[in-house]
């Protein structure tokens, strides 16, 4: 990996590890947040595509579409989850979710896993991470539980944000053309999700998202850019350093509180954490 693509693939995790800090500070419904983040990508989106001056096959802008509607559904669980948890419980939960889906998804479904020693390294420094995340989690020391709702809306949050991702790496389309596709998918799914609760939305936290979507914006054209080089798996891996940025952001940006025993735990865990992520990386 070129130093120019490593530090590409850390702009995703910068990205998208502020959008949790940036939807809690604006405020509002899931629903809004969603809203605002959405609208941001759709108008990104064609202001893409035009200046690319990109053309579309109905096949390649369907799945495009498809997984923008995956990646509404996910992030509004998520975006739940955040009305019901801090940042720095919720984002290590769902970063272990997604990581375990897109990895064994990339492994098996887009055979990412060219031998056997490929595969073992791999699910060896997913391990890894994972026990890095649990190291992070450790930091509520028996003081906060995850409810089960919580833990389903975590659940669904990642198993559609693993389709997103993966989806269109398994049917062969071009980066390039995947965001106005999938940016228009993700605002009717903001759009489906929100229908029953219209007339309760607000414009103002709906304008306030859009930097939300700015975050988002950042990070999906920067990982759809770097995914045909280093891998679908190992470019989301490198994403995933979003847990960092949402962990020490929430101390920083939203004065969350943590004891000494729970930032020596997080200390600990990021270093697991980067690690295991690094030695993924490697085995590109």
């Amino acid at each position: 990996m070129t130093v120019q693509l490593l530090f590409l693939a850390f702009i995703p995790a910068l990205g998208w590890g502020l959008m949790p800090i940036l939807s809690k500070i604006f405020g509002g419904t899931s629903e809004e947040q969603l809203l605002g983040t959405t609208i941001t990508a759709l108008v990104c989106g064609f202001l893409f595509s035009s200046l690319q001056q990109l053309t579309y096959d109905m096949p390649s802008f369907s799945i495009s579409f498809l997984s923008g509607i995956f990646w509404s559904v996910g992030q509004y669980f998520q975006f739940r989850s955040l009305e019901k948890g801090k940042v720095s419980i919720v984002m290590p939960f769902s970063v272990a979710s997604q990581l375990t889906f897109v990895t064994l998804a990339s492994g098996l479904f887009l055979m990412e896993w060219s031998n056997l020693i490929t595969a073992s390294l791999s699910i060896l420094a997913l391990m890894v991470i994972l026990l890095g995340v649990f190291m992070v989690t450790k930091t509520r020391n028996g003081n906060e539980i995850i409810s089960k709702q919580l833990i389903l809306f975590l659940f669904i949050s990642s198993i559609s944000l693993m389709c997103y991702v993966t989806i269109n790496a398994y049917f062969g389309i071009d980066g390039s053309r995947i965001f106005m596709p999938q940016s228009m998918g993700m605002f009717f799914g903001s759009l489906l999700i929100s229908y029953k609760k219209f007339k309760q939305l607000r414009p103002k936290p709906i304008i306030k998202n859009f930097a939300t979507g700015s975050s988002w914006v950042i990070a999906n054209t920067t990982l759809l850019l770097i995914s045909s080089s280093i891998g679908v798996g190992i470019a989301f891996s490198f994403s995933q350093m979003s847990l960092l940025v949402a962990t020490y952001g929430s101390f920083l940006l939203l004065k969350e509180k943590k004891s000494t025993w729970e930032k020596r735990n997080i200390s600990i865990g990021t270093l697991i954490y980067i690690l295991g992520v690094v030695g993924m990386s490697l085995l590109k």
